[in-house]
């Protein structure tokens, strides 16, 4: 009998985890050796290439529910004959294969083979709608010994789920914003901190709140479990284990165990390479106004903020947690000026609840000194779990998890041209 306990997927990620496919084998089939192979529907197979040139992977394949103590792993370049935790490698684009597995199913007694850390494209199954049908990823299980006799599927591993919805809210995180903020180009805003970004005079104060939300109670996940909170959110601790078979832990990691082998990578397999992450983007006019964005969410600081500021390139992609540095305070906040996107972790100080539907309000600061050197037009955003990938470019298939553009850029401010002596009331139409 094969089954599974389907996970919920972001309908844009690139690498999300499905649920473990779980195989009972009975009835005493004695002692064998079977390749085992995994298909994969409407989907690619995405789990992390740890050895490329054997092509083997972070898809694990555990046999009887192996403890950190019994742990026998078999890389996937190696046969093994006492093995119970063997590598899988990628066959296909939608196939994952064991090979050489090593049964012994005793007379009356039977075996549990649980396949996880299985990843998949999320992005290719379309983007799902509570008014229809949900969207579903299955998965079927072939062996290549026809006297194991069972069920192959397919089997529901995953849902697609809506991902993260963003809003722009007022300056109060009062209301969403109806209509894009109007400045005037005659008229500074915020004028000390558009010359200096280092300046505490902010006299104008928030211009707008980007609010990003979990429609999931899992969208925003820490990279693994902590046995404890990080000192601050300044740091990112080390990973920890997540290595009980079945154990649903709600990071972005799978099933890891660091004391496997360095062989074939198997030390690292399931480990994500960064918390959730999400970049706010800013199409702003050449010359035009600036955007300066909080290093905390509104109303935290270091010791509370459930994302950080980091510093990462224009995709959101870095390989390690880098605290950017803290410019300007004001308001409680604290603000880094003049990039037009800013990349935010999950910290490891104070995690999203998995329970909850958490909200993370950011407060943005526009700033411009005013005068006909600054440039007039629209200033757009757009907010996306990140890193963003292109489709299935190599180069981008390290990072896990990686999310596709869905390309939302929504209009938030208008820096009109001077009209006149007196010019407009900025932040109004």
């Amino acid at each position: 009998m094969v089954n599974s306990v389907p996970a919920m997927l972001r309908y844009n990620g690139r690498a999300e985890l499905t649920g473990d496919l779980l195989l009972m084998c009975m009835n005493g089939s004695g002692p064998r050796t079977v390749d085992f192979t995994v298909f994969l529907s409407n989907t690619r197979a995405t789990s992390r290439l740890l050895n490329p040139a054997a092509a083997a992977t972070e898809a694990l394949l555990l046999v009887d529910e192996p403890g950190a103590q019994a742990a026998v792993p078999c890389p996937a370049s190696q046969t093994c004959e006492n093995a119970n935790v063997y590598q899988g490698r990628l066959a296909g684009q939608n196939s994952l294969v064991w090979p050489n597995v090593k049964l012994n199913v005793p007379s009356g007694g039977m075996q549990v083979l649980r396949f996880t850390n299985i990843r998949v494209d999320a992005s290719l199954l379309g983007v799902p709608s509570s008014t229809a049908p949900p969207i579903m990823t299955y998965a079927t299980l072939a062996a290549s010994d026809p006297a194991l006799n069972f069920n192959p599927g397919p089997v529901v591993v995953a849902f697609s789920g809506e991902g993260i919805h963003w809003q722009l809210r007022n300056a109060a995180n009062s209301e969403e914003l109806t209509a894009p903020l109007a400045f005037n180009q005659c008229a500074a805003y915020n004028e000390p901190l558009a010359r200096n970004p280092f300046s505490t005079q902010v006299p104008d104060g928030v211009s707008f709140v980007v609010r990003v939300s979990e429609t999931g109670s899992q969208d925003l996940r820490a990279m693994t479990i902590s046995s404890a909170p990080a000192p601050s959110a300044e740091v990112r601790p080390l990973p920890e284990a997540q290595n009980v078979p079945g154990l649903m832990y709600g990071t972005e990691s799978g099933f890891y165990d660091p004391a496997y082998p360095a062989a074939g990578g198997m030390n690292g397999a399931g480990l994500a390479t960064q918390a959730t992450r999400f970049i706010v983007r800013f199409q702003v006019p050449a010359g035009g106004m600036q955007v300066h964005a909080p290093v905390y969410e509104l109303g935290r600081n270091s010791s509370n903020s459930r994302v950080r500021l980091i510093a990462a390139n224009r995709d959101g992609a870095s390989p390690f947690y880098a605290a950017l540095p803290v410019f300007s305070p004001f308001n409680g906040g604290l603000f880094y000026s003049r990039q037009v996107s800013y990349v935010y972790e999950v910290t490891a100080r104070s995690t999203p609840s998995p329970y909850l539907l958490d909200d993370i309000d950011l407060p943005f600061v526009i700033a411009h000194p005013g005068g006909p050197s600054v440039k007039p037009g629209q200033t757009q955003v757009s907010v996306e779990l990140a890193p963003l990938s292109g489709d299935h470019r190599p180069a981008e298939e390290i990072w896990t998890p990686r999310f596709k553009d869905s390309g939302d850029w929504r209009p938030v401010a208008v820096l009109d041209a001077c009209t006149g002596a007196s010019g407009r009331v900025p932040g109004r139409r």
